[in-house]
Protein backbone atom coordinates (compact mmCIF):
# COMPACT_ATOMS: atom_id res chain seq x y z
CA UNK A 1 0.00 0.00 0.00
CA UNK A 2 1.41 3.43 -1.14
CA UNK A 3 1.99 6.10 1.46
CA UNK A 4 -0.08 8.44 0.50
CA UNK A 5 -3.56 8.09 -1.65
CA UNK A 6 -4.26 11.41 -3.88
CA UNK A 7 -7.00 12.18 -5.93
CA UNK A 8 -6.53 15.28 -7.53
CA UNK A 9 -8.09 17.37 -10.76
CA UNK A 10 -6.47 20.09 -12.90
CA UNK A 11 -6.65 22.83 -10.20
CA UNK A 12 -7.58 26.64 -11.41
CA UNK A 13 -4.93 29.04 -10.51
CA UNK A 14 -7.16 31.70 -10.67
CA UNK A 15 -9.11 30.14 -7.32
CA UNK A 16 -8.22 30.74 -3.87
CA UNK A 17 -7.24 27.82 -2.25
CA UNK A 18 -7.63 26.71 1.16
CA UNK A 19 -5.75 23.41 2.85
CA UNK A 20 -7.53 21.77 5.77
CA UNK A 21 -6.29 19.50 7.84
CA UNK A 22 -7.76 17.22 10.28
CA UNK A 23 -7.36 14.52 12.70
CA UNK A 24 -10.19 12.44 10.99
CA UNK A 25 -10.63 9.13 9.21
CA UNK A 26 -12.90 9.73 6.08
CA UNK A 27 -14.58 6.10 6.14
CA UNK A 28 -15.09 6.22 9.34
CA UNK A 29 -15.25 9.29 11.89
CA UNK A 30 -18.47 10.65 12.97
CA UNK A 31 -17.44 13.72 13.59
CA UNK A 32 -16.49 14.59 9.59
CA UNK A 33 -19.74 16.42 8.30
CA UNK A 34 -18.55 19.61 9.10
CA UNK A 35 -15.59 19.69 7.15
CA UNK A 36 -17.17 18.34 4.48
CA UNK A 37 -20.03 20.85 4.27
CA UNK A 38 -18.15 24.03 4.73
CA UNK A 39 -15.59 22.44 2.48
CA UNK A 40 -18.57 22.04 -0.09
CA UNK A 41 -19.91 25.14 0.27
CA UNK A 42 -16.78 27.10 0.09
CA UNK A 43 -16.39 25.51 -3.34
CA UNK A 44 -19.73 26.74 -4.85
CA UNK A 45 -18.59 30.25 -4.04
CA UNK A 46 -15.63 29.62 -6.16
CA UNK A 47 -13.41 28.01 -3.76
CA UNK A 48 -10.52 25.43 -4.62
CA UNK A 49 -10.45 23.63 -1.63
CA UNK A 50 -8.30 20.66 -0.42
CA UNK A 51 -8.67 17.99 3.07
CA UNK A 52 -6.21 16.41 4.12
CA UNK A 53 -7.04 13.56 6.86
CA UNK A 54 -6.85 9.55 7.07
CA UNK A 55 -8.70 6.79 5.74
CA UNK A 56 -8.53 3.14 7.54
CA UNK A 57 -10.00 0.93 5.03
CA UNK A 58 -9.25 1.31 1.34
CA UNK A 59 -12.40 -0.31 0.37
CA UNK A 60 -14.26 2.24 1.69
CA UNK A 61 -12.41 5.21 -0.06
CA UNK A 62 -14.05 8.21 -0.08
CA UNK A 63 -14.50 10.33 -3.33
CA UNK A 64 -15.94 14.09 -3.76
CA UNK A 65 -16.53 15.95 -7.17
CA UNK A 66 -15.71 18.89 -5.34
CA UNK A 67 -13.27 18.81 -2.64
CA UNK A 68 -9.42 17.12 -3.58
CA UNK A 69 -8.55 14.67 -1.15
CA UNK A 70 -5.22 14.00 0.28
CA UNK A 71 -5.50 11.05 2.49
CA UNK A 72 -2.99 9.01 4.30
CA UNK A 73 -3.73 5.39 5.03
CA UNK A 74 -3.33 4.38 8.77
CA UNK A 75 -4.81 2.15 11.80
CA UNK A 76 -6.58 3.71 14.10
CA UNK A 77 -4.60 2.38 17.46
CA UNK A 78 -5.59 5.26 19.76
CA UNK A 79 -2.09 6.94 20.78
CA UNK A 80 -0.10 5.54 18.12
CA UNK A 81 -1.83 6.38 15.38
CA UNK A 82 -1.95 10.65 16.59
CA UNK A 83 2.27 9.99 16.42
CA UNK A 84 2.45 8.63 13.45
CA UNK A 85 0.08 10.91 11.73
CA UNK A 86 2.10 14.01 13.18
CA UNK A 87 5.07 12.41 11.97
CA UNK A 88 4.00 11.92 8.32
CA UNK A 89 2.30 15.37 8.16
CA UNK A 90 5.42 17.07 9.27
CA UNK A 91 7.56 15.21 7.27
CA UNK A 92 5.33 15.96 3.83
CA UNK A 93 3.31 19.24 4.72
CA UNK A 94 6.28 21.75 3.71
CA UNK A 95 6.57 20.46 0.24
CA UNK A 96 2.83 19.95 -0.44
CA UNK A 97 2.35 23.16 0.56
CA UNK A 98 5.49 24.68 -1.46
CA UNK A 99 3.57 22.26 -4.61
CA UNK A 100 -0.25 23.00 -3.66
CA UNK A 101 0.87 26.93 -2.98
CA UNK A 102 -2.57 27.31 -0.96
CA UNK A 103 -4.03 31.00 -0.13
CA UNK A 104 -5.01 29.55 3.11
CA UNK A 105 -3.94 26.78 5.90
CA UNK A 106 -6.94 25.41 8.74
CA UNK A 107 -5.75 23.34 11.35
CA UNK A 108 -7.79 21.87 14.25
CA UNK A 109 -6.40 22.31 17.94
CA UNK A 110 -7.24 18.40 18.94
CA UNK A 111 -5.19 15.76 18.76
CA UNK A 112 -1.63 17.75 18.51
CA UNK A 113 -1.92 18.26 14.61
CA UNK A 114 -0.93 21.63 15.68
CA UNK A 115 2.72 20.76 15.45
CA UNK A 116 2.93 19.42 12.20
CA UNK A 117 1.84 23.18 10.74
CA UNK A 118 4.80 24.85 12.82
CA UNK A 119 7.41 24.58 10.42
CA UNK A 120 4.92 26.34 7.81
CA UNK A 121 5.33 29.30 10.00
CA UNK A 122 8.69 29.94 9.20
CA UNK A 123 8.33 30.23 5.45
CA UNK A 124 9.13 33.74 3.96
CA UNK A 125 6.25 35.68 3.89
CA UNK A 126 5.94 36.05 -0.02
CA UNK A 127 5.29 32.31 -0.11
CA UNK A 128 3.66 31.47 3.25
CA UNK A 129 0.09 30.58 3.39
CA UNK A 130 -2.04 32.58 6.16
CA UNK A 131 -2.82 29.85 8.81
CA UNK A 132 -5.73 29.58 10.92
CA UNK A 133 -6.64 27.46 13.86
CA UNK A 134 -10.25 26.33 14.17
CA UNK A 135 -11.80 25.45 17.22
CA UNK A 136 -15.32 23.96 17.07
CA UNK A 137 -14.85 22.25 20.60
CA UNK A 138 -14.83 23.99 23.75
CA UNK A 139 -11.86 25.42 25.41
CA UNK A 140 -12.07 23.76 28.20
CA UNK A 141 -11.72 20.22 28.38
CA UNK A 142 -13.51 18.09 31.28
CA UNK A 143 -10.54 16.03 33.22
CA UNK A 144 -11.44 12.63 32.01
CA UNK A 145 -7.99 10.70 33.80
CA UNK A 146 -4.86 11.19 31.96
CA UNK A 147 -6.41 11.33 28.41
CA UNK A 148 -8.67 14.10 29.15
CA UNK A 149 -5.47 15.87 31.09
CA UNK A 150 -3.34 15.52 28.27
CA UNK A 151 -6.34 16.43 25.80
CA UNK A 152 -6.50 19.68 27.76
CA UNK A 153 -2.49 20.74 27.69
CA UNK A 154 -2.70 19.99 23.69
CA UNK A 155 -5.80 22.18 23.51
CA UNK A 156 -4.52 25.14 25.65
CA UNK A 157 -1.06 24.77 23.51
CA UNK A 158 -2.68 25.21 20.31
CA UNK A 159 -3.92 28.64 21.43
CA UNK A 160 -1.00 29.85 22.64
CA UNK A 161 0.94 28.98 19.60
CA UNK A 162 -1.71 30.46 17.29
CA UNK A 163 -1.87 33.58 19.21
CA UNK A 164 1.94 33.87 18.66
CA UNK A 165 3.08 32.24 15.14
CA UNK A 166 -0.54 31.80 13.11
CA UNK A 167 -3.26 34.54 11.46
CA UNK A 168 -6.26 33.77 12.57
CA UNK A 169 -8.63 32.37 15.19
CA UNK A 170 -12.14 31.16 13.87
CA UNK A 171 -14.63 29.34 16.26
CA UNK A 172 -18.54 27.87 16.26
CA UNK A 173 -20.32 30.42 18.57
CA UNK A 174 -20.21 33.79 20.30
CA UNK A 175 -19.78 31.96 23.45
CA UNK A 176 -17.06 30.64 22.98
CA UNK A 177 -15.35 33.24 20.97
CA UNK A 178 -15.93 35.34 24.29
CA UNK A 179 -14.10 32.44 26.40
CA UNK A 180 -11.47 32.89 24.10
CA UNK A 181 -11.23 36.54 23.83
CA UNK A 182 -11.04 36.38 27.66
CA UNK A 183 -8.61 33.55 28.09
CA UNK A 184 -5.96 34.70 25.70
CA UNK A 185 -7.03 39.04 25.90
CA UNK A 186 -7.96 39.16 22.57
CA UNK A 187 -10.44 41.20 20.84
CA UNK A 188 -14.04 39.94 20.12
CA UNK A 189 -14.36 41.85 16.82
CA UNK A 190 -11.24 40.30 15.31
CA UNK A 191 -12.20 36.42 16.03
CA UNK A 192 -14.15 34.91 13.42
CA UNK A 193 -17.42 32.93 14.19
CA UNK A 194 -19.35 30.54 11.90
CA UNK A 195 -21.76 28.24 13.35
CA UNK A 196 -23.01 24.48 12.43
CA UNK A 197 -25.28 24.06 9.62
CA UNK A 198 -27.49 21.50 8.57
CA UNK A 199 -27.46 20.76 4.78
CA UNK A 200 -31.36 20.71 3.98
CA UNK A 201 -31.31 19.20 0.67
CA UNK A 202 -30.40 16.01 2.28
CA UNK A 203 -32.31 16.37 5.72
CA UNK A 204 -35.38 17.16 4.13
CA UNK A 205 -38.63 15.46 6.00
CA UNK A 206 -40.67 15.17 2.57
CA UNK A 207 -38.17 13.31 1.05
CA UNK A 208 -37.17 10.39 3.60
CA UNK A 209 -40.79 10.28 5.46
CA UNK A 210 -41.93 7.14 3.14
CA UNK A 211 -38.37 5.28 3.13
CA UNK A 212 -38.49 6.27 7.27
CA UNK A 213 -41.86 4.37 7.28
CA UNK A 214 -40.48 1.68 5.29
CA UNK A 215 -37.54 1.65 7.67
CA UNK A 216 -39.39 1.42 10.77
CA UNK A 217 -41.73 -2.01 9.34
CA UNK A 218 -37.86 -3.12 8.46
CA UNK A 219 -36.58 -3.09 11.90
CA UNK A 220 -39.74 -4.31 13.42
CA UNK A 221 -40.81 -1.33 15.08
CA UNK A 222 -43.88 -0.78 13.30
CA UNK A 223 -46.00 -0.13 16.12
CA UNK A 224 -43.30 1.11 18.07
CA UNK A 225 -43.15 4.85 19.79
CA UNK A 226 -39.25 4.94 18.74
CA UNK A 227 -37.06 7.26 21.06
CA UNK A 228 -33.78 8.01 18.44
CA UNK A 229 -30.34 9.11 19.57
CA UNK A 230 -27.75 9.14 16.98
CA UNK A 231 -23.94 10.38 17.36
CA UNK A 232 -21.09 9.21 19.22
CA UNK A 233 -21.30 6.87 22.29
CA UNK A 234 -19.52 9.32 24.61
CA UNK A 235 -19.45 10.09 28.18
CA UNK A 236 -21.70 13.25 29.28
CA UNK A 237 -24.24 12.81 26.82
CA UNK A 238 -26.63 11.38 29.11
CA UNK A 239 -26.89 7.78 27.38
CA UNK A 240 -26.33 5.39 29.81
CA UNK A 241 -29.29 7.87 32.06
CA UNK A 242 -31.48 7.28 28.67
CA UNK A 243 -31.18 3.35 28.79
CA UNK A 244 -31.97 3.74 32.78
CA UNK A 245 -35.20 5.22 31.81
CA UNK A 246 -36.33 2.75 29.91
CA UNK A 247 -36.02 0.13 32.36
CA UNK A 248 -38.46 2.39 34.52
CA UNK A 249 -40.93 2.67 31.71
CA UNK A 250 -40.61 -1.19 30.35
CA UNK A 251 -43.62 -2.47 32.30
CA UNK A 252 -45.64 0.83 32.02
CA UNK A 253 -45.10 1.43 28.34
CA UNK A 254 -43.93 -1.62 26.65
CA UNK A 255 -44.40 0.08 23.13
CA UNK A 256 -41.34 2.81 23.75
CA UNK A 257 -38.40 1.27 21.85
CA UNK A 258 -34.49 3.44 22.73
CA UNK A 259 -33.01 3.57 19.46
CA UNK A 260 -28.96 4.12 19.98
CA UNK A 261 -27.46 4.79 15.87
CA UNK A 262 -23.35 5.11 16.39
CA UNK A 263 -20.67 3.89 18.19
CA UNK A 264 -18.04 4.70 20.63
CA UNK A 265 -16.19 4.62 23.93
CA UNK A 266 -19.19 3.94 26.09
CA UNK A 267 -20.33 0.56 23.44
CA UNK A 268 -19.23 -2.15 25.90
CA UNK A 269 -21.08 -0.26 28.77
CA UNK A 270 -23.87 0.62 27.29
CA UNK A 271 -24.49 -3.11 25.80
CA UNK A 272 -24.05 -4.37 29.41
CA UNK A 273 -26.48 -2.05 30.76
CA UNK A 274 -28.98 -3.56 28.41
CA UNK A 275 -28.51 -7.37 29.42
CA UNK A 276 -28.08 -6.35 33.09
CA UNK A 277 -31.94 -4.91 32.90
CA UNK A 278 -32.62 -7.66 29.93
CA UNK A 279 -34.53 -4.50 27.98
CA UNK A 280 -33.04 -5.67 24.64
CA UNK A 281 -36.29 -5.26 23.24
CA UNK A 282 -36.72 -2.05 24.19
CA UNK A 283 -33.08 -0.50 23.23
CA UNK A 284 -31.50 -0.98 20.38
CA UNK A 285 -27.85 -0.30 20.12
CA UNK A 286 -27.35 0.11 16.05
CA UNK A 287 -24.20 0.62 14.49
CA UNK A 288 -22.95 4.14 12.53
CA UNK A 289 -24.65 4.48 9.13
CA UNK A 290 -23.55 6.58 6.13
CA UNK A 291 -24.05 10.88 6.38
CA UNK A 292 -26.42 10.12 4.07
CA UNK A 293 -28.46 7.68 5.46
CA UNK A 294 -28.84 9.47 8.98
CA UNK A 295 -32.46 11.42 7.61
CA UNK A 296 -33.58 8.33 7.37
CA UNK A 297 -33.25 6.78 10.70
CA UNK A 298 -34.35 10.38 11.96
CA UNK A 299 -37.52 9.96 9.79
CA UNK A 300 -38.10 6.75 11.27
CA UNK A 301 -38.52 7.89 14.61
CA UNK A 302 -41.26 9.79 16.78
CA UNK A 303 -38.74 11.63 18.89
CA UNK A 304 -35.41 12.57 19.03
CA UNK A 305 -33.63 12.61 22.49
CA UNK A 306 -30.62 14.84 23.23
CA UNK A 307 -30.03 15.20 27.11
CA UNK A 308 -26.20 15.80 27.38
CA UNK A 309 -24.93 16.68 31.06
CA UNK A 310 -24.13 20.30 32.76
CA UNK A 311 -20.34 20.19 31.85
CA UNK A 312 -17.94 22.47 30.62
CA UNK A 313 -17.41 20.91 27.40
CA UNK A 314 -20.92 21.85 26.01
CA UNK A 315 -20.54 25.46 27.05
CA UNK A 316 -20.39 27.76 24.26
CA UNK A 317 -21.29 24.45 21.37
CA UNK A 318 -23.69 24.71 18.81
CA UNK A 319 -25.18 20.56 18.29
CA UNK A 320 -24.91 20.05 15.18
CA UNK A 321 -27.32 16.28 15.73
CA UNK A 322 -29.84 18.85 17.74
CA UNK A 323 -30.04 21.24 14.09
CA UNK A 324 -30.34 17.46 12.28
CA UNK A 325 -33.65 16.69 14.43
CA UNK A 326 -34.86 20.01 14.07
CA UNK A 327 -34.66 20.31 10.68
CA UNK A 328 -36.29 16.39 9.78
CA UNK A 329 -39.19 18.35 11.84
CA UNK A 330 -38.81 16.01 15.15
CA UNK A 331 -39.41 17.10 18.96
CA UNK A 332 -36.61 16.51 20.97
CA UNK A 333 -36.38 15.80 24.22
CA UNK A 334 -32.82 18.43 25.85
CA UNK A 335 -31.75 18.82 28.59
CA UNK A 336 -31.65 22.86 29.79
CA UNK A 337 -27.73 23.46 29.26
CA UNK A 338 -27.56 26.76 27.04
CA UNK A 339 -26.40 24.76 23.67
CA UNK A 340 -29.90 23.50 23.63
CA UNK A 341 -31.90 26.61 25.24
CA UNK A 342 -29.92 28.50 22.48
CA UNK A 343 -31.47 26.85 19.62
CA UNK A 344 -34.76 26.04 20.21
CA UNK A 345 -35.76 28.65 22.97
CA UNK A 346 -39.17 27.91 24.60
CA UNK A 347 -40.86 26.24 21.22
CA UNK A 348 -42.46 23.47 21.51
CA UNK A 349 -40.23 21.21 19.02
CA UNK A 350 -37.92 20.98 22.67
CA UNK A 351 -39.26 19.13 25.89
CA UNK A 352 -37.02 20.30 27.97
CA UNK A 353 -36.08 18.62 31.40
CA UNK A 354 -33.71 20.12 33.91
CA UNK A 355 -31.33 17.00 34.18
CA UNK A 356 -30.12 13.67 32.77
CA UNK A 357 -31.58 11.61 36.07
CA UNK A 358 -33.22 8.36 34.14
CA UNK A 359 -36.70 9.55 36.42
CA UNK A 360 -36.65 12.88 34.45
CA UNK A 361 -35.76 11.55 30.70
CA UNK A 362 -38.46 8.92 31.79
CA UNK A 363 -41.36 11.52 32.53
CA UNK A 364 -40.12 13.61 29.49
CA UNK A 365 -40.63 10.41 26.98
CA UNK A 366 -43.78 9.50 28.57
CA UNK A 367 -45.11 13.03 27.96
CA UNK A 368 -44.41 12.37 24.60
CA UNK A 369 -46.19 9.29 24.31
CA UNK A 370 -49.40 10.73 25.59
CA UNK A 371 -49.05 13.56 23.11
CA UNK A 372 -47.66 11.73 20.22
CA UNK A 373 -50.68 12.96 18.12
CA UNK A 374 -49.37 16.68 18.07
CA UNK A 375 -45.95 15.46 17.98
CA UNK A 376 -45.97 16.37 13.72
CA UNK A 377 -47.20 20.03 14.53
CA UNK A 378 -44.69 20.64 17.18
CA UNK A 379 -41.71 19.58 15.21
CA UNK A 380 -42.83 21.86 12.38
CA UNK A 381 -41.26 24.82 14.14
CA UNK A 382 -38.27 23.16 14.53
CA UNK A 383 -37.54 23.57 10.60
CA UNK A 384 -38.23 26.83 10.74
CA UNK A 385 -35.48 27.84 13.28
CA UNK A 386 -32.90 25.97 11.31
CA UNK A 387 -33.79 27.41 7.86
CA UNK A 388 -33.67 30.97 9.40
CA UNK A 389 -30.41 30.86 11.65
CA UNK A 390 -28.47 27.46 10.62
CA UNK A 391 -27.46 27.01 7.47
CA UNK A 392 -24.31 26.08 5.62
CA UNK A 393 -24.59 28.49 3.30
CA UNK A 394 -24.79 31.11 6.16
CA UNK A 395 -22.16 29.46 7.90
CA UNK A 396 -19.37 29.46 4.43
CA UNK A 397 -20.39 33.11 4.03
CA UNK A 398 -19.62 34.22 7.67
CA UNK A 399 -15.85 31.95 7.26
CA UNK A 400 -15.47 33.93 3.74
CA UNK A 401 -16.06 37.73 5.67
CA UNK A 402 -13.56 36.81 7.93
CA UNK A 403 -11.33 35.38 5.52
CA UNK A 404 -11.30 38.74 3.53
CA UNK A 405 -10.27 40.30 6.72
CA UNK A 406 -7.08 38.51 7.05
CA UNK A 407 -6.45 38.68 3.30
CA UNK A 408 -6.43 42.03 3.59
CA UNK A 409 -3.41 41.79 6.15
CA UNK A 410 -5.42 41.74 9.84
CA UNK A 411 -3.29 39.48 12.51
CA UNK A 412 -4.19 38.10 15.80
CA UNK A 413 -0.80 39.22 16.80
CA UNK A 414 -2.72 42.86 16.37
CA UNK A 415 -5.49 41.53 18.38
CA UNK A 416 -4.39 42.12 21.98
CA UNK A 417 -6.30 44.83 24.10
CA UNK A 418 -3.96 47.91 24.47
CA UNK A 419 -3.38 47.57 28.59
Amino acid sequence: MSTLTFFKKKLNPTKIKILWISFIFMDKSLYKTTQIEILRHLAERGYNVHLLAMYENEKKMISSSYIQLLLIPLKNVAIVTNAIFITLLSMILPFYVLFLKPHFIFIEPQDATVFSVLPISFFPKYIRPIVVLDARTNLVIEKLGLRGYLKELIFKFSFRTAEKMFDGITTITNEMKNQICVQYKLDPKNVGVWASGVNFELFDPERFRDRGKKLKEKLGLKNKFVVLYHGSFSVGRGLTEAIESINLLKRKNPNVVLFLLGNGELSADMKSLVEKYRIEGNVIIHGPVDYECVPKYIAMCDIGIFVPQNLQMWKGQCPLKLLEYLAMEKVVIITNIQANLNVIGKHKCGIIISSAEPKRIAKAITYAYKNKEKLQEWGKIGRIIVEKRYTWEKAAENLEIYLNKLRRGIKITNYKKKA
